[in-house]
């Protein structure tokens, strides 16, 4: 049995609540109308990844590859690697990306795209503009020292 999809929805829900917990607010009521649907403006590959398993179930029928949430802000950047999938609507989103590097450079890799953007670096996690703040959090993938995750948190201030 593949239950790869529910342990990603529980760790998108943990960082949820751990990028509320961070942030120390409730979303706010007003955030509850979505501003009009834009292109997201990012340079990430939206290149589907190899599906996993054998054959069998599904029918024959491929799900449609990741994309960006579609009312991502386009002031907001998304660094280069491999969309794996993303969630949210305003005022939270998240991304998870596939990235070259290990852990370690991904993450300062990814700060020094921000602040190269126009964020100011809160932390080695957090970067915030006057508009959004983002936390985010590479691991390494299991079994390899080159290739990292990437979860981008971002929340409209």
């Amino acid at each position: 049995m593949n239950n790869k999809g529910s342990i990603w929805a529980a760790f998108g829900a943990a960082l949820i609540a751990t990028v509320i917990a961070i942030i120390g607010t409730a979303l706010p009521a007003a955030a509850a109308k979505a501003p009009a649907s834009k292109a997201p403006a990012a340079a990430v590959s939206l290149q589907s990844r190899p599906a996993s398993g054998g054959s069998g179930g599904g029918g024959g029928v491929k799900p449609a590859p990741p994309a960006m949430p579609a009312d991502w802000p386009v002031s907001v950047p998304v660094p280069p690697g491999v969309l794996l999938g993303s969630t949210g609507r305003s005022p939270l989103w998240s991304v998870l990306l596939t990235v070259n590097g290990g852990a370690a450079q991904v993450q300062k890799s990814a700060i020094a795209f921000y602040v190269a953007h126009g964020f100011t670096a809160d932390t080695g996690y957090i970067v915030h503009n006057a508009h959004y703040r983002l936390v985010m959090q590479a691991t390494n993938r299991d079994h390899s020292a080159t290739k990292s995750n990437l979860i981008i948190a971002l929340y409209k201030l």
